[in-house]
């Protein structure tokens, strides 16, 4: 007879943790046992690194990103990039100011 651990989440509800965290913070025994999952399944910690990266890249310093671009084959227009970034210092430049 196998005994099922029923602490341990599923790896679709430990992903479905993972981001939900992003925006709330859960109650430590939800955070404990996804940290526990984690640590035991590499696929969902990648997940939760892939998803800790896109947050980082999608809010990231509009000057930096326009630098980034230069020298490369710039495929935007100037008016294009300028909108841009305007939406990337009015939008994502509020969000994780702590």
């Amino acid at each position: 007879m196998t005994h099922k651990i029923r602490w341990m989440p599923h790896c679709r509800d430990a992903s479905r943790m993972v981001s939900e965290s992003m925006d709330v913070r859960p109650p430590f025994s939800r955070r404990m046992a996804m940290w526990v999952h984690l640590i035991m399944c590499r696929y969902c910690y990648r997940f939760r690194c892939q998803i800790l990266f896109l947050r980082k890249m999608s809010c990231i310093d509009a000057e930096d990103a326009v630098d980034a671009m230069d020298g490369q084959d710039a495929v935007l227009s100037p008016e294009a990039r300028d909108r841009l970034k305007k939406i990337v210092e009015d939008g994502c430049g509020k969000a994780f100011d702590d």
